[in-house]
């Protein structure tokens, strides 16, 4: 789980040119920026606050999973680093899809198609085997 704490930054994309700001900027290409700056930081402050204390707020929250050990991510992170690294004979199925989503349960739409008539088949064995004793 390896992140670096980036200092904030705050994206800024320039709207379309039309000729008036072009020739302004050709003109005064740092008192143009200049310009701008001040006018969009007074338009947006409020936005650019939020995103500034949004930013340190996931920041304090990953920092807390990080040094909570019993936090289920870090048992995550060793299931899919244990499947990543297993040399053992499994179905074909991408670890990514074992790793994402621990929901009720996993798709298995990624397994092989020979390798999911396989699994299927042994995930009904159970009921297969239930059932033959049953008849007996």
């Amino acid at each position: 789980m390896d992140y670096e704490h980036r200092a904030f930054s705050y994206n800024y994309v320039q709207n379309q040119w039309n000729e008036d700001t072009l020739l302004s900027y050709i003109a005064d290409p740092e008192g143009y920026a200049q310009k701008r700056a001040e006018n969009h930081i007074a338009e947006n402050q409020e936005n650019m606050l939020y995103a500034c204390l949004y930013h340190d707020a996931v920041w304090k929250e990953y920092r807390a999973v990080l040094s909570d050990t019993k936090n289920t991510v870090h048992l995550i992170k060793k299931i899919s680093a244990a499947i990543t690294a297993t040399s053992a004979k499994t179905f074909k199925m991408e670890a990514s899809d074992l790793s994402r989503d621990c929901g009720a349960y996993y798709s298995t739409q990624s397994i092989v198609a020979a390798d999911h008539r396989k699994f299927v088949y042994l995930l009904c064995l159970p009921v297969r085997t239930h059932t033959v004793i049953a008849t007996k």
